[in-house]
Formats: structure tokens, C-alpha cells, sequence
């Protein structure tokens, strides 16, 4: 009997994809909880950390979903520090 994702089986997850995952969870906390407490804007540092760590590993390695959902932490992590830029710079208090 073979499996196929549409008889009710689900497809095995595309390995590599965690730490991309990871990252794209940190920015979007990052952004989201940014706007309560404007200091957590820097987590948008922690997942271009994460992104980058990720994309480093080589382009053999990565799924293109794991390169997507990187790419995608990336842009999110550099909109969050963007954000943050002028409450370090003290311009809003």
C-alpha cells in the first residue's frame, strides 16, 4: 500500500528548516511585542543572527522552504531594528 500525502497521510517535513523556523519566530516576537516595549525591537538582531547562521551553511544543505522561511526572518529581523533605531537614538521616548 503505498502513501502519498493525499490518502490521509501526511508528507515527512522537509529537514533543515528548524533553526530557519526559530528565526522566523524571534523576528516575528520581535515586531510584535517591539511595539509594547520598544527595547524587544532588538530581537530583530537575535534572527538576522539566526538567518544568517542558517544561511551559511550552504546552499546544498537548504531546502527551499528553509531558504524562504530565511530569507523571509531576515527581512522581518532588519525591519525590527530599523524600528528601533529611533528609540536608541532617544528621538521617541
Amino acid at each position: 500500500m503505498a502513501t502519498r500525502p493525499g490518502n490521509g497521510w501526511q508528507a515527512a517535513p522537509q529537514q533543515g528548516t528548524r533553526l530557519a523556523v526559530a528565526a522566523l519566530v524571534v523576528a516575528i516576537l520581535g515586531l510584535v511585542l517591539g511595539v509594547l516595549f520598544p527595547p524587544l525591537f532588538l530581537l530583530g538582531a537575535v534572527a538576522i543572527a539566526l538567518g544568517a547562521g542558517h544561511l551559511g551553511r550552504g546552499q546544498e544543505q537548504l531546502s527551499p522552504a528553509g531558504r524562504g522561511l530565511t530569507i523571509a526572518s531576515l527581512v522581518v529581523g532588519v525591519i525590527c531594528l530599523l524600528l528601533t533605531l529611533p528609540f536608541l537614538v532617544g528621538v521617541i521616548d
